[in-house]
């Protein structure tokens, strides 16, 4: 499942458009054939790859800078354990889908945040309105990496998001089990990539699952921070809240570098492909004309 939307930022929509139109052309139950669905994707092939640049290094800063607050806030708190945040998140993510899958939010609670709780027993309820079960089964997650890191001087704000993929499937059944439709990757097949964002909070020790997010914003938009670190070189509260404000701000120059870096290398590829397309067009229409003429 997948419940929470974002909005890109402006910079992002071309981008984000193209590589979306292009994925919902050849999966979900698409429409379109074999062989228009391979042109789609070989027009926009530069643009794919483009923006699979961009965040592949955003997401090498991110899972960076992830490591270094984790390193030190693990020192002080096992609750931190990078590898302890890891089976949480993937416990949790198989629970949750299975919860999911028979429409029972009960199931579910004790891993949500409060704040997440309602939003997501109300998605239940549609389902069950709508007389429908989302099926999801046979999950394989391939990795889980942490992006974002922040751990706070008052723990019940630590929070971390994890980056979660690998494969399910994923299908729509009416209620006395009839299947409605498959919901994966290629037309009339159920297997679809999980590509996600899970973001958890604490909650004394443990961790509780506070948003779910497709989109790749968090790359963009958040930052890893060890806020516990300087609390301890800080008793003052207006002094904390400065020293939290310019290592935020320090951090935000930081991202701000890769993403220059990011948008380089992703628009050079761009380029790069279209001007290879260029000179094989202009090649092959050199060819034929000497044939023909």
């Amino acid at each position: 499942m997948s419940t929470s939307q974002h909005t890109k930022h402006p910079a992002w929509v071309f981008f984000s458009v193209l590589f979306g139109v292009s994925v919902a052309r050849a999966g979900a139950g698409g429409t379109e054939g074999a062989d228009s669905t391979l042109l789609f994707y070989l027009i926009f092939l530069p643009l794919i790859l483009g923006y699979a640049a961009y965040v592949s290094i955003m997401k090498f800063y991110a899972t960076r800078a992830a490591k270094a607050v984790l390193a030190r806030a693990a020192e002080r708190d096992p609750v931190w354990d990078p590898s302890h945040l890891v089976q949480r998140t993937r416990i949790v993510f198989v629970k949750i889908q299975n919860s999911w899958s028979r429409n029972d939010a009960d199931a579910a609670l004790p891993l949500l945040h409060p704040d997440y709780r309602h939003e997501f027993s109300e998605l239940v309820a549609n389902n069950l309105q709508s007389g429908v079960t989302n099926l999801v089964s046979n999950i394989k997650l391939d990795q889980v990496d942490v992006v974002v890191a922040r751990d706070d001087a008052d723990n019940d704000q630590d929070m971390f998001v994890a980056h979660i993929t690998g494969t399910m499937d994923d299908s729509l059944h009416a209620n006395d089990g009839a299947l409605l439709k498959t919901q994966g990757d290629r037309k009339n097949k159920a297997e679809r990539q999980i590509d996600e964002y899970w973001r958890f909070q604490r909650s004394g020790d443990d961790w509780l699952l506070r948003q779910i997010s497709p989109h790749d914003d968090v790359l963009d938009d958040e930052i890893s921070i060890d806020a516990e670190t300087l609390a301890e070189r800080h008793s003052c509260a207006a002094d904390l809240r400065a020293a939290v404000d310019h290592a935020e701000q320090q951090e935000r120059q930081t991202q701000a570098r890769y993403k220059r870096i990011a948008w380089c290398a992703g628009w050079a590829i761009v380029g790069m492909g279209y001007y290879l397309y260029f000179l094989f067009f202009r090649g092959a229409w050199r060819m034929l004309t000497e044939l023909i003429f």
